[in-house]
Formats: C-alpha cells, structure tokens, sequence
C-alpha cells in the first residue's frame, strides 16, 4: 500500500493524515490513555436524510463507526437504557427515551467520546498537541 492510499484511507476513517501520524500516536498512547482527565459519553442523533452531526474531537472516527440504527442501539443496550464503557473502563449510563416515538430503522445513533483533561495538567495536554499538529498538520478540504 503506498504512502498515497494510506493517507486516503485514513480520511474515510478519521482525522489522522498518514502512517507517519498514525505511529505518532500509537507511540503517544500510553501518555494519552493514563493522562488524568475525565471521559464524557454524548449521544448524536439523527434521522435519515438528514446530515450527521457536526462531530468533532480526536475520537470522532471511533463514534462514527458505532453508529447504527436507534433498533440496533437498543439492542446494544439491552433496551431504552444501558451502560457504554469507555476506553479506559469507566461506564457511562445512556438513555434512549427521548427518541421513544422516533422511527427505530431511519433514525442514527452516534457514541462520541470527549476526554477533557484535568484542570492543573490543561497546559501540559495543549502543549502535547500543539506540538502533534505543528508535526502534522490537519489536511484541508477533500
């Protein structure tokens, strides 16, 4: 696979520009998995025909794959109500009782994972990817 097809892929899958970001990361990962910080579960919702949401945040690729049907999310659950765990093993309490009288097979659900780091470290985490994004610069259009 060329460098070229990489980068491609990469931009159906997420934000990540290439294999060199993507190694990047991956040697970052422990940094990142153990910074202090708490996860938050949102929820974005939408109906067929309609466009998905805006998402935005380095886990966005990862709610985008989960997304399914509100009849397959309640299956996830076990039901209108449920727990998702996070990638660091905190679960997180999801409802779908608002979407009750939605269409189960045309409406969307979309997990997306927000970290937000702690108070005290916030400097430390903006200088991490400052850094990244000097390193890697997001592609523009396309």
């Amino acid at each position: 696979m060329t460098a070229k097809s990489n980068r491609t892929s990469s931009r159906k899958e997420g934000r990540v520009t290439g294999v060199d970001e993507l190694r990047a990361l991956e040697e970052a990962e422990e940094y990142l998995h153990s910074f202090p910080g708490q996860i938050e579960l949102r929820l974005q919702i939408w109906r067929e025909g309609e466009q998905p949401p805006n998402l935005v945040g380095p886990d966005v690729s990862k709610g985008l794959k989960q997304a399914n049907t509100l009849k397959k999310f309640r299956e996830l659950l076990g039901g209108d109500e449920g727990f998702l765990t996070d990638s660091r093993g905190g679960k997180h309490s999801v409802s779908l009782q608002r979407w009750g009288s939605e269409d189960p097979k045309r409406t969307y659900v979309a997990p997306v994972w927000i970290f937000t780091p702690e108070k005290k470290r916030l400097e430390e985490w903006k200088a991490f990817w400052d850094e990244h994004f000097d390193r890697f610069p997001p592609e523009r259009g396309g």
